[in-house]
């Protein structure tokens, strides 16, 4: 079933706008413009706001899942349905080699308006090589958030755990704490999405290194001071496996955030971008190969 799931999303056309996903997007939306009262509330109580918020838009629904699985006459496909719904992951990709053609067709504003629809930070006076390297990252960084993570906790806890953690991980992007309308109102779900993704992040990295350049990435992670910063982690670990440098300075709402430079050496090239995509492609290869063996090893016991 996990297998046929994964194959189903990779090459299932769903629509995003037609996607569940998006309106838990525009129900946290909705929610925040409720609830949250900007300046007008102390950061304790905006906090607190965002914390319950969080809790008010997944909980519910996690145990209307949790209930109709135990339920159904098929939990097992009424698990995959929900394993496929928080799986999503596929318009990334697909966003990504728009952009790529984009740039290479040398239409930079159109790259950087794609650009802008999956990342928060601010895209307009972003060179080719800036768009190339966003790019890069973003998808790095959602195949650890969004695919290695969901996949383990759908082994763990099945298609509503899963589903439950996507839900919360799109709560902490419509809520970005490098927002400054949401500093502290996103604050608890940044931080319980920090706590989940710790080991998936670590994992997500191995895939990527055992797909890539296993030796590059095995001196990255033993020289990796950024184990506390699980963005810097990855990119440092991945990028070193491309060989190419990832992180650096980037403007979120005006604010200018200067991120340490990590990965490799030099400077990221457009082919990089393919080359990033075949490597993940692969990286989901060996994660999908490691759960396989898991659930045999653990249906042998």
């Amino acid at each position: 079933m996990l297998i046929c799931v994964v194959a189903v999303e990779r090459w299932l056309h769903w629509p995003e706008k037609y996607h569940p996903l998006s309106v838990i997007k525009l129900l946290a939306k909705r929610l925040a413009e409720k609830v949250h009262k900007g300046a007008g509330q102390s950061r304790y109580q905006q906090h607190l706001a965002g914390t319950l918020a969080l809790l008010i838009l997944v909980a519910p629904l996690v145990i209307i899942f949790a209930l109709l699985t135990s339920l159904s006459e098929f939990p097992l496909l009424f698990n995959a349905l929900l394993f496929l719904v928080a799986l999503q992951f596929q318009p990334i990709q697909q966003t990504n080699q728009k952009i790529y053609r984009a740039l290479a067709q040398d239409r930079k504003i159109l790259a950087r308006q794609l650009l802008s629809a999956i990342v928060l930070r601010e895209t307009r006076n972003l060179s080719p090589l800036g768009v190339g390297k966003a790019c890069i990252e973003s998808q790095l960084l959602r195949f650890a958030h969004q695919y290695c993570s969901v996949v383990l906790l759908y082994l763990i806890g099945g298609g509503a755990l899963a589903l439950a953690y996507r839900m919360g991980y799109e709560c902490s992007q419509m809520w970005n704490t490098r927002n400054p309308y949401f500093r502290y109102f996103g604050r608890g779900a940044a931080l319980s999405m920090t706590f989940i993704q710790w080991i998936p992040a670590r994992l997500a990295a191995l895939c990527f290194a055992l797909a890539q350049n296993v030796g590059e990435s095995v001196n990255a992670f033993r020289l990796n001071k950024w184990h506390h910063c699980t963005h810097l982690f990855l990119l440092h670990v991945q990028g070193a496996a491309l060989g190419i440098e990832l992180g650096g300075p980037a403007f979120y709402r005006g604010q200018k955030y200067r991120f340490d430079k990590v990965g490799g050496v030099r400077q990221a090239r457009l082919e990089d971008m393919q080359r990033t995509k075949k490597a993940i492609t692969r990286a989901q290869t060996v994660l999908i190969s490691f759960a396989v063996i898991a659930i045999i090893s653990t249906g042998l016991m």
